[in-house]
């Protein structure tokens, strides 16, 4: 099996990072089945060291579920290892905040102050899409509002990288997971506070979704697992820099009130902000300060990756071809001004275009 092992762009191996760090007790972060197929061929790895396991979480952590595990875990370990998809990483985040500054995370978006950092963790993927292993924040709901904690202190020293983990996923959340990989590229090329590095990043994953997105999720092929995997992490290195726009920002509503994977809701506005974000460049429009010629080079280049002149067909034709359904109607989402109310406006900020009232007409005509 060929696996790849990445800390900041080098390869390394589990044994040998707990070898240099000297980790003796490590407590790990897992799914709850998903982990199970990977266990004996992960356990391997970890040598003569003792280890504990907690799964207790929901698979949209919550800040009273972090304060549970902190005081039954406490900290009677050096080391943390995170394997599993988005929602194990943030969880695994969420915990080692709250260990290393002894408080709560509720409490820090009551009164943010400076983060400490004590622990050392490994992240480990086992979706190709979120990219968690390579950001510095993490998703976590406090008193069912959904909140990104936002802090170096919690980009995971050494990121594991490993085809074998995600080639055989289920269909559908292979395609869930790999349109969030997708999404955040596009939307970090395309987004204000991007810079030269960041769009190094997305151009690399957006060109790697385009080739073998849809491949790798209609197949079991270790290749394009190892592909997909690289282009999750690489739109991960991507938004830690210039964090996501509207499409994300849209898309929590469709998750927190109507239960559709992350993925699958990102990815039911990426097509019209495409198409949107191009059609209505002007000087009155703009949220990014780098101007219409700026932005223009920007969509045409974005345009000239997907390699298409059509965006809203593209996206329309692959997602029909890997099994996400993109009709609101049919997916039971009716109550537009719901989701309209629910969405953060500060998130529309960071996208290039200001969204307008026409946008969001032209998203939910049936």
């Amino acid at each position: 099996m060929q696996t790849d092992y990445v800390y900041d762009g080098a390869i390394i191996e589990i044994p040998e990072i707990l070898k240099y760090e000297n980790a003796k007790n490590l407590l790990i972060f897992t799914g709850k089945k998903s982990f199970l197929p990977f266990r004996d061929m992960f356990e391997n790895k970890l040598g003569d060291c003792k280890y504990r396991y907690y799964n207790d979480f929901s698979t949209n952590p919550k800040a009273n579920e972090v304060d549970k595990a902190v005081k039954i875990l406490g900290n009677d370990f050096d080391m943390i290892i995170a394997i599993g998809g988005g929602s194990v990483l943030d969880f695994a985040k969420c915990f080692k905040f709250s260990v290393d500054n002894n408080s709560n995370v509720k409490a820090y978006f009551e009164k943010p102050f400076q983060p400490v950092k004590n622990t050392k963790m490994i992240a480990i993927p086992t979706t190709a899409g979120t990219g968690a292993e390579a950001t510095q924040f993490a998703v976590v709901y406090v008193d069912g509002i959904k909140h990104s904690l936002d802090d170096a202190s919690i980009l995971p020293d050494y990121r594991v990288v490993d085809a074998e983990f995600v080639k055989n996923m289920p269909k559908y959340q292979k395609a869930c997971c790999a349109t969030d990989a997708y999404c955040q590229a596009i939307e970090s090329f395309w987004a204000v506070n991007s810079n030269e590095k960041s769009k190094h990043y997305a151009k690399r994953a957006i060109a790697i979704c385009r080739d073998y997105l849809e491949k790798y999720v209609n197949s079991n092929d270790y290749f394009l697992a190892e592909k997909m995997s690289e282009a999750s992490y690489l739109s991960g290195c991507a938004i830690n820099i210039s964090r996501t726009t509207a499409a994300h920002a849209i898309s929590y509503p469709f998750t927190s009130k109507y239960n559709l994977p992350h993925g699958h809701a990102v990815g039911l506005t990426i097509a019209k902000l495409a198409f949107y974000n191009f059609a209505n460049i002007s000087e009155e429009t703009l949220n990014d300060k780098r101007g219409v010629d700026y932005v223009e080079e920007t969509m045409e280049e974005l345009y000239e990756l997907i390699q298409t002149h059509d965006i809203e067909e593209y996206f329309k034709n692959l997602f029909a071809n890997i099994g996400l359904e993109t009709d609101f109607k049919k997916l039971g989402i009716t109550n537009f001004d719901e989701i309209i109310n629910s969405i953060d406006i500060n998130r529309l900020s960071n996208n290039p275009v200001k969204i307008s009232q026409s946008f969001f007409t032209d998203l939910f005509s049936l």
